[in-house]
């Protein structure tokens, strides 16, 4: 227990019923810092890829009012680094990639490069790079997120790894002693 345990939001959005690593990333942080003896609660707010709705998110997330409710904040995937708080620190997953490396990749982005998408995408990355600037702490879950960050946000970051973690059957199997070892994990650039 800590001597003085702290109220701590943990933040991401969703794209229910997706099961992505990044959960993983966020339970695993919740279940330490419950085991430091802090309050913790993990908040996911369903979202959407549409490009259509991606504006209306990013303000439904920068009117979240957290201050009076929590002594810190963590956000992971984008766009919940939006929300406001005095003490933010974004765990940073990857950004909205049609709008930032996939942009103009006709294989990989459905987006018409046209003066419509681009305003958007333009208004996207100069928010997204407001909000990152804003946060106390700004880390990055690999190398390629990081470089993503310096290349279009202008943005240093500290990299800052997932840990290594398995569900329960998973980290069984590999705990058996059947003769051979399993490291179960995400692969990061």
């Amino acid at each position: 227990m800590t001597a003085s345990p702290q109220r701590i939001a943990l933040i991401s959005s969703a794209v229910p019923p997706v099961e992505g690593g990044y959960r993983f990333v966020v339970e695993g942080l919740e279940e330490e810092l419950r085991a430091r003896g802090h309050l913790v609660e993990t908040i996911y707010v369903p979202s959407s890829d549409d490009p259509e709705t991606v504006l209306d998110q990013m303000l439904a997330f920068q009117m979240i009012e957290l201050e009076s409710h929590f002594d810190l904040v963590v956000t992971f995937r984008a766009p919940s680094h939006m929300v406001r708080h005095s003490r933010k620190i974004c765990w940073f997953i990857h950004h909205q990639r049609m709008f930032y490396d996939l942009w103009g990749d006709p294989q990989h982005s459905s987006l018409p490069d046209n003066a419509q998408y681009r305003g958007l995408r333009d208004a996207v990355r100069a928010a997204d790079t407001a909000a990152l600037a804003g946060a106390r702490r700004l880390f990055a879950n690999s190398q390629a997120a990081a470089d993503g960050l310096k290349t279009f946000n202008g943005l240093d970051s500290e990299v800052l790894y997932p840990p290594v973690a398995a569900p329960e059957p998973e980290r069984r199997i590999a705990e058996s002693g059947i003769g051979w070892d399993a490291v179960i994990g995400r692969l990061l650039a």
